[in-house]
């Protein structure tokens, strides 16, 4: 799913039935305090963070920066946690949408209110109201869509953030995983991949690639869900794919808000454009493995010359070019005006 927030747009209430990670495209929060409503867990986020969210977990998101925010996220239905059928479900809290259109592809949503079935005298009752009030929680001939303008703003109480704008979580404030089974409001629950100190791979003639994982980022392990981001600088590529029988299944050049599968054990190549690429990989295990193709730490230099030179019916001298030709790791230095990063699909 991709949402745009405009500026005080407020993305309602709402869960799904299975773990989410959340990219931010774009955009930034600015700080606001309130001194009410203190319980609660308040997240700032800002382009490059990645916000993990356990099954369930309720969500809202309020804009109040001075520019659009775009938010990428992928729930995985295949998750154990999804008692049902593969198709996402969205059940929100504060309204439907009856009356509104929706594609076809949105049609497998769940997007009525929650409340909206219950009887408005039953729910007076459980929540000690009136009826009138009952009938608004319900939310009869409420017809706004999921993102709705708050002209007044929305004032919460925020938590204490580092300079780094990382927040500060946990009894020892340090947001480290202590190996104790952690509450959850106080697991740290986003990563900033934009940071390049984060990078697990760095190449200044090529780019940097961050792994965001349950090592580092420990509610994944509850999710089985992780993140990959890849910086060739901001620009297109050419991608291609092959699948786990060498056929080509995919080759063409990506754009900003293109999104593409891979399954695993299919190979991907990217290739950065002269303007350069970014990427940003989600994957269905809290901690991926990727079989590099090529370069220092692939499966050909792991081999014996002699393996790789009757594997493929080449010299011997041949071999060892395949084999020791590139040393670099995962993001490769430009070759003829190209840059260029092979892997092999992870779990």
């Amino acid at each position: 799913m991709r949402r745009i927030i405009q500026e005080r747009g407020l993305l309602l209430p709402q869960y799904v039935n299975g773990p989410s990670l959340v990219y931010v495209v774009q955009g930034s929060q600015s700080r606001s305090q309130s001194q009410r409503d203190q319980y609660q867990k308040v997240q700032q986020i800002r382009e490059g963070y990645v916000v993990g969210l356990p099954t369930g977990v309720p969500k809202w998101v309020y804009n109040n920066g001075l520019y659009p925010l775009v938010l990428v996220t992928v729930v995985d239905t295949n998750n154990r946690a999804n008692q049902q059928d593969r198709n996402a479900r969205r059940s929100e809290y504060e309204r439907g949408e009856r009356g509104q259109s929706q594609r076809p592809s949105e049609q497998q949503y769940g997007s009525e209110n929650v409340f909206s079935g219950l009887d408005e005298r039953l729910l007076a009752e459980v929540f000690n109201v009136n009826t009138d009030l009952a009938r608004k929680l319900s939310g009869e001939e409420d017809y706004r869509g999921i993102i709705v303008r708050l002209y007044g703003g929305l004032e919460v109480l925020n938590p204490q953030q580092s300079p780094e704008g990382e927040q500060h979580t946990g009894s020892s404030g340090s947001g480290r995983y202590n190996g104790v089974e952690e509450t959850f409001c106080t697991l740290r629950l986003q990563h900033n991949v934009n940071d390049p100190s984060q990078a697990g791979v760095f190449n200044p003639r090529a780019g940097r690639v961050t792994n965001v994982n349950s090592n580092n980022l420990p509610v994944l392990t509850r999710l089985q869900l992780s993140v990959q981001k890849g910086v060739h600088y901001r620009g297109i590529g050419q991608v291609q794919m092959v699948d786990d029988n060498g056929n080509t299944v995919f080759d063409g050049w990506f754009r900003r808000v293109k999104f593409l599968t891979a399954p695993q054990n299919y190979g991907v190549v990217k290739r950065a454009s002269a303007a350069g690429l970014e990427w940003v990989s989600f994957k269905t295990n809290d901690n991926a493995r990727t079989s590099q193709l090529a370069g220092q730490v692939s499966v050909i230099r792991a081999m014996p010359v002699d393996v790789v030179a009757n594997s493929y019916q080449v010299s011997m001298e041949e071999a060892r070019r395949l084999k020791e030709n590139r040393l670099e790791v995962t993001m490769l230095s430009p070759w003829s005006r190209s840059r260029y990063s092979i892997t092999q699909g992870s779990d």
